[in-house]
């Protein structure tokens, strides 16, 4: 073959890329504006997405007319952490961990979980734990040395094998 066929192959190549480029980032786009689709309600979760940010609604989920915003979720990575009990009330995205609609200080995203204690008594209740320590149903940081201490061997207790 001759210099300009390879020429012309090689632009063919270059211009079909860019087209295609252009194309992924023009739906990339389409999907930021139209975000119904990225979170999908449950009944196992109190989190829904309308007009592309993520609400919190509780058991009546996105028929709750009081739903309340989440307004620093990042709907593309925003995820709904599994809970046992029937609506998860803990969401998490690339940036921050949630309960409810409320960020919660400190958490980190990457090693966020929730384990439920299932008793009477005063560890009874839904934890969230990370690589920092454990939360309690208010989102707050656990900081007594004892009751983390006491959660930790209920959380190795609960705990499925990975």
């Amino acid at each position: 073959m001759n210099s300009k066929i390879w020429l012309g192959l090689v632009v063919l190549v270059i211009v079909a890329g860019g087209g295609f480029y252009l194309w992924q980032q023009q739906g990339t786009q389409s999907a930021r504006e139209n975000q119904t689709f990225v979170l999908k309600e449950s009944a196992q979760s109190g989190y829904f997405s309308r007009d592309g940010k993520v609400y919190y609604g509780g058991i009546g989920g996105s028929d709750n007319p009081n739903a309340l915003l989440v307004s620093e979720a990042d709907i593309l990575s925003f995820r709904i952490i599994e809970s046992e009990l029937q609506a998860s009330q803990w969401g998490k995205d690339k940036n921050h961990v949630y309960l409810k609609n409320i960020v919660i200080t400190g958490a980190d995203p990457a090693t966020f979980s929730v384990f439920l204690i299932n008793e009477t008594g005063p560890l009874g209740g839904e934890y969230g734990r990370d690589r920092n320590g454990f939360y309690d149903e208010q989102g707050n940081r656990i900081t007594d040395s004892q009751k983390a201490a006491q959660l930790e061997a209920k959380f190795q207790q609960t705990a499925l094998p990975q």
